[in-house]
């Protein structure tokens, strides 16, 4: 059965990528947006996204504490194992190709954003701001729009546009803001996740995902913040805009 791996390096103890990885306080920093449950050998836990209506219930089927957590839902399966310095994902049980591509950027994001927890914001608590809209156009399409920057200028800013992980992100998003950082993952042909050192070093997701009720994408931007404090004037109401023409250049089907 089809099966792919990833390893994430990350810059901070084991102890805390494990308090991340087995806590449901943890678990909510940098995956799911709400968890109900406990992490432990045989219990299960629900995994929920509400703003996109959607939940998961996983078993715990493996726990070694400190090094190793197995979950499985259906056919599918996931396990995390701690490793000097990071921390290596393996995941089974999916059979269409695209939804392997699907899951396999999305946990390279989630992985990314593990890791940027763990090294910046040990500890806090997630908000979560997720804008979507439906759109007709292919994924490939999308990262020409998140890659390119006279394509990126369309709908986003003037800028860098999101090059290869490590590679510096500065684009104008209005007279007044500027996002800056840097990109933390970037999957060919798919999504890309930077940082927003100005904001707290928060991070932005840019995400294509299938609909539930269509051949369509769902085209999402998701705004993660480990910050207390409120985000900049106007911060949210650029990405609203940005997000509303982005939709409009790759061909609007409807509200997501």
């Amino acid at each position: 059965m089809p099966s792919f791996n990833l390893v994430q390096p990350i810059n901070a103890p084991s102890e805390v990528v494990w308090q991340a990885l087995s806590r449901p306080g943890g678990l909510t920093a940098w995956q799911a947006d709400e968890v109900e449950g406990s992490v432990e050998q045989g219990s299960r836990l629900i995994l929920r996204y509400p703003a996109l209506g959607a939940e998961a219930e996983v078993e715990v089927t493996e726990l070694t504490a400190g090094k190793r957590i197995a979950l499985a839902w259906g056919a599918h399966q996931v396990s995390f194992c701690i490793e000097a310095g990071g921390v290596a994902l393996e995941c089974s049980g999916i059979t269409d190709e695209e939804e392997l591509r699907g899951t396999g950027s999305a946990w390279t994001l989630s992985l990314a954003t593990l890791a940027h927890y763990c090294e910046h914001h040990q500890g806090r608590s997630r908000s979560v701001c997720w804008l979507k809209g439906r759109a007709t156009a292919s994924p490939d399409v999308l990262h020409t729009y998140l890659t390119d920057a006279w394509a990126q200028n369309s709908w986003l800013g003037a800028g860098t546009g999101f090059g290869e992980v490590g590679s510096h992100v500065r684009i104008e998003l209005s007279k007044e803001l500027q996002l800056s950082g840097k990109v933390l993952a970037h999957t060919p042909g798919r999504d890309v996740l930077v940082s927003w050192t100005d904001d707290d070093d928060s991070v932005i997701a840019f995400r294509s995902l299938p609909s539930p009720i269509s051949d369509d994408r769902i085209v999402a931007v998701l705004w993660s913040r480990w910050s207390a404090q409120a985000p900049k004037a106007g911060a949210l109401s650029c990405l609203r805009t940005a997000h509303s023409r982005l939709i409009t250049v790759l061909g609007r089907s409807g509200q997501a």
